[in-house]
């Protein structure tokens, strides 16, 4: 898991061209205007999804992770605790989807707060629970962005 703000952006492109891709989008568009929803950037390989909503509590929470794509998480405005751990850490409760690219965990974790213009990146070993309350629930505008694994 990578956590860093906006103005470090460039820093990570070297890690593989598609992540380049996505964060050069980031650094060149005014994410704050996109609607909700998906936009591509390159295809399936590289897209956004918009969301809107408001945090919550973390019983509320679903801890996550995936297996064909990359999740660079990037807060376009408000913030949000986002629990974080390794995926030999947590116990399977939900059997990996291929449709969904998703499989879910139960267990404890660490936390981090992604505030306005961070942004985090989140490979397959790292298990998140996003959207989650820092004090209280407020709404939040965030750009997630899809990175196919070669």
């Amino acid at each position: 898991m990578i956590l860093d703000s906006y103005s470090n952006l460039n820093v990570y492109g070297a890690i593989n061209g598609k992540i380049k891709m996505a964060l050069d989008y980031i650094g060149k568009n005014d994410l704050s205007k996109l609607e909700m929803g998906r936009h591509d950037i390159d295809g399936d390989d590289v897209f956004l999804i918009i969301q809107n909503y408001h945090t919550k509590d973390i019983q509320e929470g679903v801890w996550e992770a995936h297996k064909k794509y990359i999740d660079i998480h990037y807060m376009i405005d408000g913030s949000e605790l986002i629990g974080f751990a390794n995926i030999d850490k947590l116990k399977v409760s939900q059997p990996y989807d291929e449709k969904d690219d998703c499989w879910l965990f139960s267990g404890e974790g660490d936390s981090i707060t992604l505030d306005k213009g961070m942004f985090a990146i989140f490979f397959p070993q790292d298990v998140h629970m996003t959207s989650l309350i820092v004090q209280e629930s407020k709404p939040v505008k965030k750009a997630v962005i899809k990175v196919r694994i070669d």
